[in-house]
């Protein structure tokens, strides 16, 4: 450094008083990335008391329907998580807060992905257990428990609390499909919020399939309607709308044979094979149903559709019907091959297709080189196989058709088969459309058809595991269980219709929501709603712990809950404070309950809980009415329905549900205590 009179250069401390302003070398202290447990504490509350504010105005039969706007997209919902997962935090200042965020979207994730439900409790319950935790600290330090062993301790107290939660569960499966049918009603009406249409339909499907087998969908032509499917669905397509013959725009067939092509169908194939097979159908009275994921387009437009065409104009029907698939995945490729199989054919690959073309140019029959009469179909029009004398015509016995084709020889030398001939598909009837198609009464070989199920069983309970542990909806579980209902031959579709792309969207949250829950009641039983069993269990649990640690943390989770109930209730009506200091307080809560919502003795039916719940409810100043409820309900056993203003052992939810609520709120209270402090990574500057 220079000296300014003499512009020498100086010793550090020559010359310069360091103390003040100008002679420091640094201006600032220094700082990092790092934010300490204190202030990301204080941030956490901040941000779950901001989540639960925006998730809670949605929550229960009463809550308000979000609007969430990407222009030119909008869509509008109920669903917390699909609400969670479109939240975003100002980062102007810091990354911190979508962080925190973040992590509660990824436990959450996991939640809604094993039962469509629950976001919104465990967001609700955690910010009300975090905030209580908070208030406790002082208490917990001073027993010297460290954050992780609250979170030990809680791990331990959760699995008492299923156990016991376990012990309310109520089954309904039963092979009575009326009593199916009354069970999964009473589910599906609380999962989606009341809708008697969505509930009925879901309902009448587990009454009429006996199992979880039910798929929703966007309604193409808006209105909302089920389907119960017998026989294959699958994505195959109609070329052209030349063939439909319904009003429903599908063209539907009373017997067709099947081919299959795993690559393109070009001129050569069309004219050598095609057409020639199609004519052999044709003589047994049966179409030709050709599928494969494209087809040449100079080919099509110069050949094959000028000829399809001249054949409608003549016959007002067309023989050979091409139809589409989708190939680009290994999913889609599994879905042809289930297809194959169930048509009891196999899928033509490059190899086959000029073995089969290189032997008909050859001079080899058609009839070798693809089995047509002697596949086992019993019923089919088919050529005699065994030999027939010139006067036992009226005798001929067909070994597998009902008819002798005029014109053929009917000898056995006439089916000497190559040994590679192709096993040619069969469907009975059919209904082939512009995006599905569906087949009915299939005649598969049984052994092909349980191993390709078996196989189905198998990957979806892989990818079930798979994304249930990374919380993360993917569409591979989708397509998995979508594929397995199809196998199975027998399946329901919802599909979702409305007036507007943004009610048909939020219809249809809620009718996967519905489906979801009355899967996941189906498979693990039923409880009590508003987590009422939930809060009986963890009060169980507190009663019998002598551990006073254990009883503070039990606390803890006991008053959250009891905020989850109360914040539905918020939803419906507001609170009401009642004044403990009055000597008439029990009458004065029969009035107020008289005046505004109807007969206090009616909706209270055991009135020798009255002067308990109210003991429970004194908090020295007041007692509020959503507390006298929710105390009441707890003792009483059964659930508050705010749509009927009665309490009833009718408003329930899976068991499964509220296990996988107090697992994920034990997971957000992990990630909330534990940390000692947050690294904030790629910032350019403080």
């Amino acid at each position: 450094m220079r000296d300014q009179n003499t512009g020498e250069w100086l010793e550090p401390s020559e010359g310069i008083d360091l103390s003040t302003e100008d002679g420091r070398l640094f201006k600032k202290e220094p700082a990092i990335n790092v934010i300490s447990k204190e202030d990301f504490e204080i941030r956490v509350e901040k941000v779950f008391n901001l989540l639960w504010k925006t998730l809670a105005k949605s929550f229960g039969p009463y809550g308000a329907p979000t609007l969430i706007c990407n222009y030119p997209w909008r869509h509008m919902t109920k669903d917390g998580f699909t609400i969670m997962k479109n939240l975003s935090f100002d980062a102007s200042e810091t990354k911190v807060d979508q962080a925190i965020s973040d992590m509660a979207q990824e436990i959450c994730g996991r939640l809604n992905y094993s039962v469509g439900d629950g976001t919104t409790s465990a967001i609700i319950a955690t910010n009300s257990i975090y905030q209580n935790y908070r208030s406790k600290k002082n208490e917990l330090n001073d027993k010297f428990i460290l954050p992780r062993d609250i979170i030990s301790k809680y791990e331990v107290i959760k699995n008492k609390i299923i156990e016991e939660l376990s012990k309310y569960a109520k089954p309904i499966q039963t092979k009575n499909v009326d009593e199916l049918y009354e069970n999964i009603k009473n589910v599906v009406y609380i999962s989606s919020n009341a809708n008697e249409l969505i509930t009925q339909y879901i309902a009448e499907l587990y009454k009429e399939l006996g199992a979880p087998a039910i798929s929703c969908i966007k309604a193409p032509d808006g209105i909302t309607k089920k389907k119960l499917i017998n026989g294959y669905r699958y994505e195959l397509s109609l070329a052209d709308r030349l063939y439909i013959n319904t009003d429903e725009n599908t063209m539907d067939l009373s017997e067709a044979d099947v081919i299959i092509f795993g690559t393109k169908v070009g001129e050569s194939t069309y004219k050598k094979l095609l057409k020639p097979l199609s004519f052999e159908s044709k003589m047994r009275g049966r179409h030709l149903i050709v599928c494969a994921p494209t087809y040449d387009e100079i080919a099509l437009n110069t050949v094959i559709a000028p000829e399809l065409n001249a054949e409608w104009r003549k016959d007002h029907n067309v023989n050979m019907i091409l139809m589409r698939y989708r190939a680009i995945s290994s999913h889609t490729r599994k879905l042809i091959n289930d297809f194959s199989i169930l048509m009891d054919t196999d899928v033509i690959d490059r190899a086959k297709e000029k073995y089969i073309i290189d032997k008909l140019d050859s001079g080899v029959p058609i009839h070798q080189l693809v089995q047509m009469d002697t596949r086992h179909i019993v019923g089919t029009k088919c050529i005699a196989i065994k030999r027939v004398g010139e006067n036992d015509s009226a005798s001929v016995t067909y070994v597998y058709g009902v008819d002798n084709i005029k014109g053929y020889t009917p000898l056995e030398e006439y089916y000497t088969e190559d040994e590679n001939a192709l096993h040619l598909g069969y469907t009975r009837s059919c209904s082939l459309g512009l995006t599905y198609s569906q087949f009915m009464d299939l005649n598969y070989d049984q052994r092909r058809y349980d191993a390709v199920l078996a196989e189905a069983e198998v990957l979806l309970k892989e990818a079930e595991q798979k994304y249930q542990k990374l919380g993360t909806f993917n569409v591979e579980v989708n397509q998995c269980q979508e594929r397995l209902y199809a196998l199975k031959l027998k399946m329901g579709i919802i599909e979702v219709g409305a007036d507007s792309e943004v009610s048909q969207g939020m219809l249809k949250d809620a009718v996967d929501d519905a489906v979801k829950a009355a899967e996941s009641a189906y498979k693990y039983g039923t409880i009590l709603g508003c987590n009422t069993n939930l809060i009986q269990s963890i009060r169980e649990v507190l009663n019998g712990s002598d551990n006073t640690t254990d009883r503070l943390l039990l606390e803890i989770l006991y008053n959250g809950f009891k905020d989850v109930y109360k914040t539905v209730l918020l939803n419906a009506f507001p609170d009401y404070k009642f004044d403990t200091n009055t000597a008439t307080l029990e009458k004065e809560i029969k009035h107020f309950v008289d005046d505004h919502f109807g007969n206090f003795d009616e909706i209270f039916e055991d009135n020798s809980l009255v002067s308990e719940v109210i003991e429970l409810c004194d908090t020295g100043e007041f007692i509020s009415l959503h507390d006298f409820i929710v105390e009441y309900s707890l003792l009483d056993g059964r659930v508050f329905d705010i749509s009927k203003f009665r309490f009833s052992n009718d408003v329930i939810n899976s068991l499964q549900t509220d296990s996988e609520i107090l697992t994920a709120t034990i997971d957000l209270i992990s990630l909330l205590i534990v940390g000692n402090q947050m690294v904030v990574t790629q910032r350019p500057n403080m």
